[in-house]
């Protein structure tokens, strides 16, 4: 076949296809969702400097751990042994399993497992910062949700969730929050 008729007939399919959405999706939509993860990786990143855990030992590593969420762990492990909050070294772990929490200091829960989740780290005051993009996250256990609103990134903290966790968080962290929630649910 001859080139311009071979270039005759991909235009038209090419654009037909284009027009269908029948392309995997496009470098602007991937680039806002890796923009979106490592916001969410520095958010959480920031919301330890923010966090007061009971009396642990200087050198023992802060682990944060991931239930799903396995772009946002990826993204927060780049360049992580060299990151400290204080002088605690930060490390992570991958878990499948909500009741495999051990050494976990902060515990990320992604959407879709946040419902299957028991936060039972509060009821036994085990002092595990739990942080979801869940809605209602914070209503119903956990100590910091994240939303979208209007393209920004916002967080809802609940204190007394914070606090049956052995937790006591920064002023300066529940400044910058767009809700404190307190009052048992």
């Amino acid at each position: 076949m001859h080139r311009a008729a071979l270039a005759g007939i991909v235009r038209p399919v090419l654009a037909l296809t284009l027009a269908l959405g029948l392309t995997s999706p496009s470098a602007a939509d991937e680039a806002a969702v890796r923009r979106e993860t490592q916001l969410k990786s520095g958010y959480l990143l920031n919301f330890v400097k923010f966090v007061e855990w009971p009396q642990v030992p200087p050198d023992e590593p802060l682990t944060v751990c991931f239930l799903g969420a396995v772009n946002m762990r990826e993204t927060l492990e780049v360049g992580i042994e060299s990151k400290r909050v204080g002088t605690r070294p930060l490390a992570s772990r991958q878990i499948e399993d909500s009741s495999k929490t051990d050494g976990c200091s902060v515990l990320y829960v992604e959407d879709r497992w946040a419902s299957k989740l028991t936060i039972a780290a509060h009821a036994t005051g085990s002092p595990m910062l739990t942080v979801s993009d869940s809605k209602g996250f914070a209503h119903h256990g956990g100590i910091i949700e994240l939303y979208s609103e209007e393209n920004h990134l916002r967080f809802i903290i609940n204190v007394d969730n914070a606090q049956r966790a052995g937790l006591r968080i920064s002023s300066n962290l529940l400044q910058l929050a767009a809700v404190v929630e307190q009052g048992k649910p």
